[in-house]
């Protein structure tokens, strides 16, 4: 395993915010060095940005999609959409995503998938041709989509801030919670054109390959069955959640499904009323 494989936790003191930080890789220090460097700089970007002072985050955003720690990550062109998204300047945020598609960058099926349904609601707000926008897809297929390998080794969406550390999840662990992402922005979309059929298929296969056993899905699965008005097959959605026992089950999501499920048996014993 590689070091950029694995999973750290790392002492890490706040910058001071007075100053942006302009810092580039430095091959003389340690590892762990670095991963602070770029630390502070993701901590400055989202300081700007959750403090509102989009012009400056902005700014910033440019400058460190161009710098060492950033190359091969695509953490400014999704932070500077979100702020685009944030203040309605839709041109801007399509240009945005040009300059990605453009920057020879590996998006993960995530990422795609999470672009993607950007730039088709950016069409509806702006002038831009789908012939202009499939010639930046093309772009990338044959450009960005072919440089997995030149992946940023430390990908900025790795770093969580706990207290007085950074912990830097392991590729593992991250390429698992993508492909999870993945998998409900796909459903959300079905759900977003009311397809609810496909929807509903797309998270019955999910839950039944066991591979991804995440509560997300039998909830989606459930409110999709819910608008259908299926009950019965809701109601069987429910017990296998309690019989699959998803990983990331809790307390709280237990409480939420013995209320569905209760709600679902009074709609069930109701229609047999009402025939009966």
């Amino acid at each position: 395993m590689s070091e950029s494989d694995k999973s750290y936790e790392i002492p890490f003191e706040e910058y001071d915010f007075s100053n942006p930080p302009m810092l580039e890789h430095d091959s003389k220090l340690d590892l762990a060095e670095n991963i602070k460097r770029k630390a502070v700089m993701i901590r400055y970007a989202q300081y700007l940005t959750d403090s509102g002072q989009f012009n400056d985050a902005i700014l910033y955003l440019k400058y460190i999609s161009n710098n060492s720690y950033f190359s091969n990550d695509y953490y400014p062109y999704r932070c500077l959409s979100g702020i685009y998204e944030k203040t309605e300047d839709y041109t801007a945020e399509l240009v945005n995503i040009k300059r990605l598609f453009h920057a020879r960058i590996y998006l993960n099926d995530y990422q795609m998938t999470w672009f993607s349904d950007r730039i088709r609601f950016l069409m509806e707000k702006t002038s831009a041709s789908e012939y202009e926008v499939q010639g930046w897809i093309d772009y990338y297929q044959f450009h960005g989509a072919l440089n997995k390998k030149r992946l940023n080794p430390f990908l900025a969406e790795r770093f969580t801030f706990n207290e007085d550390k950074i912990i830097v999840i392991s590729m593992d662990e991250f390429n698992y919670l993508q492909d999870v992402l993945a998998l409900e922005k796909t459903g959300l979309i079905y759900e977003s054109v009311g397809n609810l059929d496909l929807a509903i298929t797309h998270y019955s296969n999910i839950i039944s390959s066991g591979e991804y056993n995440c509560c997300r899905f039998y909830y989606r699965l459930c409110r999709c069955l819910d608008k259908a008005g299926d009950y019965q097959r809701e109601a069987k959605a429910i017990r296998l959640y309690f019989t699959l026992k998803p990983s990331d089950r809790t307390s709280s999501s237990d409480e939420w499904f013995y209320k569905r499920l209760e709600s679902v048996e009074h709609k069930l014993k109701s229609s047999l009323d009402y025939y009966f």
